[in-house]
């Protein structure tokens, strides 16, 4: 009762068969839509729901980019399909002889982020694991090719891929011809570079790649024990 009038509240749940509004007694209630109304109110909890979940999708996708590192590290291998066809690089190539002179393969280099890309093709190769090595001198005279010196090694560093001292700028992983004597290959070099500077593959007097008739073990220096040179290719701008 308010004052001297008296008062009843009335919730959905308590509404009665014909009972008419005070303020619209020439109106009945009409239950079915007080049932929808009831069904109506868990689609806001719904709403509210998707909303916190919008939310937190937003809040965890901040949390990741701010702990993303901020780019690749120093070494990282990049696969070669990373790096844009269209991005105007520098890029090499060079082609493979053996010793009587003959062309057995090729190979493509293309400066990318933190070193260079060097895809490898060749033909006419021993089964098997071949020690393979970038060299000082870009010269290859048949039929030891001599000519092309020693491992590419501006830092001064041990040769092989497995020592801790190591590895030479020049040292790569062996090839591994098939059956048929037919390799293809794609490596990233490291600490290497087809502009300017100290590890340039460009410096004075070029640079080549050396293909040897053993695997190279990755540890003895100079040059793994990978045995004699079957094939040889000067290293030039395309």
């Amino acid at each position: 009762m308010i004052g001297s009038v008296p008062f009843t509240l009335k919730m959905w749940d308590a509404v009665e068969p014909g009972w008419r509004s005070p303020a619209r007694s020439s109106e009945a209630v009409n239950l079915i839509g007080a049932r929808r109304a009831r069904r109506e109110r868990p689609t806001s909890t719904k709403t509210l729901a998707l909303i916190a979940g919008w939310v937190l999708l937003v809040w965890a996708a901040s949390v990741v980019r701010a702990e993303a590192p901020a780019g690749p590290r120093s070494g990282a291998q990049i696969p070669s399909w990373l790096i844009p066809a269209e991005v105007d690089a520098l890029s090499a190539k060079a082609e493979f002889r053996n010793p009587e002179g003959g062309v057995v393969g090729r190979a493509e280099l293309v400066e990318a982020p933190y070193g260079v890309m060097i895809a490898v093709e060749v033909s006419e190769l021993p089964p098997g694991r071949h020690g393979f090595h970038i060299h000082e001198a870009g010269r290859c005279d048949p039929p030891d090719f001599g000519s092309a010196g020693g491992h590419f090694n501006p830092r001064g560093k041990r040769h092989g891929l497995m020592t801790v001292d190591g590895p030479h700028v020049g040292d790569l992983p062996n090839l591994v011809a098939g059956p048929d004597g037919t390799v293809r290959a794609e490596f990233y070099l490291t600490h290497a570079t087809l502009g300017a500077g100290s590890n340039s593959l460009f410096h004075p007097n070029g640079t080549a790649l050396v293909i040897h008739a053993d695997p190279d073990d990755g540890r003895t220096d100079r040059s793994g024990h990978a045995g004699p040179r079957i094939a040889c290719a000067v290293i030039g701008f395309r």
